[in-house]
């Protein structure tokens, strides 16, 4: 498969750009179309930066696709960008377009902004944080889902709080 070209998989479309230069850290941009919203799309992202330890940053658009981006080692880069063509199971992804952008040597986090959820009938938009490690070695999806589970907890806790 030649990058820079957009491919017919199935249903699946694919707008891919390489990512050029030997940098250690590479970043791109991405769009993310198909059934994507209220599945859960943005959380699987998230998890998938949790577990590559990717910076960045990651949001609905109103027009129903997700808008993200990440940054990272490029090996662990291309790993989540492989997943988030596949997407969740409740998801379905038509496309997924990604370029390259700088580097931000300031990132040092990845966000969801304004996370919730109708399965857990939370409906306080919050943003979901978590830094980067400093170990940056890859996690297993296990491991990152209980992460996860602990940051949305957290900040579902907060929330209410707040109240």
């Amino acid at each position: 498969m030649k990058l820079g070209r957009v491919m017919w998989m199935g249903m699946l479309a694919l707008c891919l750009t390489p990512v050029v230069g030997a940098e250690p850290l590479q970043a791109v941009s991405g769009e993310v179309s198909g059934a994507v919203q209220k599945v859960g799309f943005r959380a699987f992202v998230f998890r998938e930066a949790i577990r590559y330890n990717l910076g960045g940053v990651i949001e609905n658009l109103p027009d129903g696709r997700v808008h993200f981006v990440l940054q990272g080692e490029g090996a662990r880069l291309d790993a989540a960008l492989a997943a988030l063509r596949r997407g969740p199971p409740k998801s379905r992804v038509s496309a997924l377009c990604v370029e390259p952008v700088p580097v931000d040597e300031g990132i040092n986090q990845v966000l969801v902004k304004g996370w919730t959820s109708q399965t857990r009938a939370f409906n306080t938009p919050v943003d979901l944080v978590y830094p980067l490690r400093e170990d940056a070695g890859v996690l297993d999806a296990q491991d990152a889902a209980r992460i996860y589970q602990h940051i949305i907890a957290s900040a579902m806790a907060g929330a209410r709080t707040a109240d």
